[in-house]
């Protein structure tokens, strides 16, 4: 059974949210809450008689699954396109990034579907995962054809 407690001056710090909405707790300002649940990575707090509740999650570690196997290095030659289209962005937005596809693309689509991976330096927590679309032909080259 969960027991009523006094919210701490510890959340002040925690949680600049609260204080935003509530105010600082201290001396003159006391919040009372009980625990609804308690997971490994959440603490669900209810505060009485505002009809407000406190959720904290900690910083989820995991790396994303990346769903694509193939590098962007093995493509085949009616995917050529997306390398030279992907060209430009490859040395400023998606610097430092491991390209993939997945294993069955068609290179005649008119676009491609690619992830990202950025690994972290040591000790900077889990990867990004980004999503690339690619479009065979850019912008200029459907106005041309449609104007």
């Amino acid at each position: 059974r969960n027991h009523m407690q006094f919210l701490t001056e510890l959340i002040n710090s925690l949680s600049p949210e609260f204080v935003a909405i509530f105010g600082k707790v201290g001396p003159k300002a006391s919040f009372q809450y009980f625990r609804v649940s308690r997971h490994v990575h959440r603490d669900w707090l209810r505060l009485l008689g505002r009809r407000h509740d406190i959720l904290r999650w900690d910083k989820d570690t995991r790396s994303p699954r990346n769903p694509y196997g193939r590098k962007i290095a093995d493509l085949s030659q009616d995917e050529q396109w997306i390398m030279r289209n992907l060209e430009p962005y490859r040395r400023t937005l998606l610097k430092d990034m491991t390209l993939y596809l997945p294993e069955s693309h068609s290179g005649t689509r008119g676009y491609a579907h690619l992830t990202g991976v950025l690994e972290p330096a040591e000790g900077g927590g889990g990867a990004y995962l980004k999503e690339v679309v690619v479009y065979q032909k850019g912008r200029e080259e459907l106005r041309r054809q449609v104007g």
